[in-house]
């Protein structure tokens, strides 16, 4: 199956709740860029991962590695936004984001207005994790899971403070 046959199955079936662990973000953000009409689909969860297993073990041919070289120089920030318009019922998110774009990326994340399940994970790095509290007072009392993976954060104990102080 070609990347481009994914977009092919999304564009038929608007109205799938989940398409597995496929990396549904560069799909959506290709199919703007294709200049697709974007009907609000039914996803309720999705993955924004550029190392998703199903998309990266593809048959190998020629059109699946330009797919994949797309792929990779897609814009994290922007696909966030093609999502959260295109699919506004998503409920179940999972990151996988770089350090240089993980405050803006988790700034956008309230555009998820039933976000209630999120995993993030990046590459090892550090984070004072400050900025994304405010994320937290917006969603935070949604949300019945939160998983960080691979993210060192300095100020740990802020959130943990700021987690306990939620209303669930």
């Amino acid at each position: 199956m070609r990347y481009g046959d994914l977009a092919d199955i999304l564009a038929y079936c608007p109205k799938l709740e989940t398409f597995g662990n496929i990396e549904v973000f560069s799909i959506l953000s290709k199919m703007s860029d294709s200049e697709i009409l974007l009907p609000p689909y039914q996803l309720r969860k999705c993955f924004l991962n550029r190392n998703s297993p199903p998309v990266r073990n593809l048959n190998p041919s020629h059109d699946c590695v330009e797919d994949m070289e797309d792929i990779e120089n897609q814009d994290e920030r922007r696909d966030v936004a093609i999502v959260a318009s295109a699919c506004p019922n998503i409920e179940q998110l999972h990151v996988q984001m770089s350090q240089e774009h993980f405050s803006d990326i988790f700034s956008r994340l309230s555009l998820f207005e039933n976000l209630n399940f999120l995993e993030i994970e990046s590459v090892h790095f550090q984070s004072r994790f400050q900025s994304e509290l405010n994320f937290l007072t917006e969603l935070g009392s949604r949300l019945r899971h939160l998983a960080i993976y691979g993210i060192n954060c300095v100020n740990l104990y802020s959130v943990l403070t700021f987690v306990q102080n939620w209303n669930l």
